[in-house]
């Protein structure tokens, strides 16, 4: 088994954590509605996502990687981080495309109807075929593939790997850390006030009302060996004065992704893939059977040549945030909604392809 593989399925790991990150910082304080029932895939042809039609012989691989929170978890299925692996063996490169959860686009909704929902959505309506055309339509590449990846095993992954070495970008701290357990605390707050403080604030203002739910948390800049618990932290704090907010996670996140490639792809890193995978088959759902892996192998040729880069769709290039009718926080394309055009023009130009 090439480690190219292994790096491709791990990579997806990383994802659980952004993941529990929405889930503990979100849905534990605010009631979220229950997710619609899952819909049979083959309906998701009926509805008016147009995905780039996969050739036959591709020039390169497409995998979408999608991370959600479990059964464990309220609102588990949705996939609060998703990623596109670029594979390209004649270039010999592989371009990994962070795709925003709250991206507001057309899904299907079941009984024939339809409507605007966060991309985060469509692998609960439609399962991985469902997910694939939506992420297709949004960044114009065709999607082959697809690994969704449980919250679960991420942790687990990590220690089992002997832990990761990552190059933390920045020193920061965070205040404002959620305790697992404490999500619903009072912190000595009568119900009468709890219940003001949630209808007169929203978000970040209401976490400071309460902070008992919340530790401190640190990190030097600079390399780093993180177990699976403190790679949860690093890639899951939002509310840090030096390093805070969605930008500054997605980058502690591609600073986790190459720390994890760097250590599957050391000698001696894993002595035989196939029992690690096996102890995290509960949490990995895919479409890549042996056939497939045969195909890939057999294309990518010698690993070691292969460069890695990122990129990422943010309101720095090609994204516009603002509120949906329901008030929804969410991210529409610069040229508006559902004017998908600029922003296959900038993963073109990241990836190096022309239209």
């Amino acid at each position: 088994m090439k480690k190219i593989l292994v790096v491709l399925l791990f990579l997806g790991l990383y994802l659980a954590s952004s993941t529990a990150s929405y889930l503990y910082f979100t849905l534990s304080r605010v009631k979220v509605a229950e997710p619609l029932s899952p819909i049979p895939e083959q309906s998701a042809e009926r509805f008016d996502l147009s995905p780039i039609p996969i050739p036959v012989s591709p020039a390169a691989y497409h995998v979408l990687l999608l991370g959600y929170g479990g059964a464990d978890h309220a609102g588990g299925a949705l996939t609060d981080a998703m990623l596109v692996v670029r594979i390209d063996p004649e270039q010999k490169r592989v371009v990994l495309i962070s795709v925003p959860r709250d991206i507001w686009i057309t899904l299907p909704l079941g009984n024939n109807a339809k409507g605007n929902r966060k991309i985060n959505n469509a692998y609960v309506l439609g399962g991985g075929e469902l997910a694939k055309q939506a992420v297709s339509t949004v960044v114009g590449l065709p999607i082959q593939y697809v690994v969704a990846v449980g919250f679960d095993g991420f942790k687990e992954a990590i220690d089992i790997l002997g832990g990761v070495e990552v190059d933390v970008p920045v020193t920061f701290d965070d205040y404002y850390f959620p305790v697992v357990g404490k999500e619903n605390e009072a912190c000595g707050r009568s119900p009468e006030e709890v219940e003001e403080i949630l209808t007169t604030l929203s978000g970040f203002e209401i976490d400071k009302q309460f902070p008992c739910r919340f530790e401190h948390i640190h990190f030097d800049a600079g390399k780093q060996l993180m177990d699976g618990e403190t790679v949860l932290q690093f890639v899951r704090s939002r509310h840090s004065a030096q390093h805070g907010g969605d930008f500054a996670r997605s980058q502690r996140q591609h600073a986790l992704l190459l720390g994890m490639k760097d250590a599957l792809l050391s000698v001696g890193a894993l002595d035989d893939v196939i029992p690690f995978f096996n102890q995290l088959s509960h949490t990995i759902k895919t479409d890549i059977d042996e056939d497939v892996v045969k195909a890939v192998l057999k294309a990518v040729g010698d690993e070691s040549a292969y460069t890695y880069s990122t990129t990422q769709l943010t309101e720095q290039n090609v994204l516009t945030l603002t509120t949906s009718k329901d008030g929804q926080s969410i991210l529409v394309p610069k040229e508006g909604v559902g004017k998908w055009r600029g922003i296959h023009a900038f993963v073109a130009e990241q990836i190096g392809i022309s239209l």
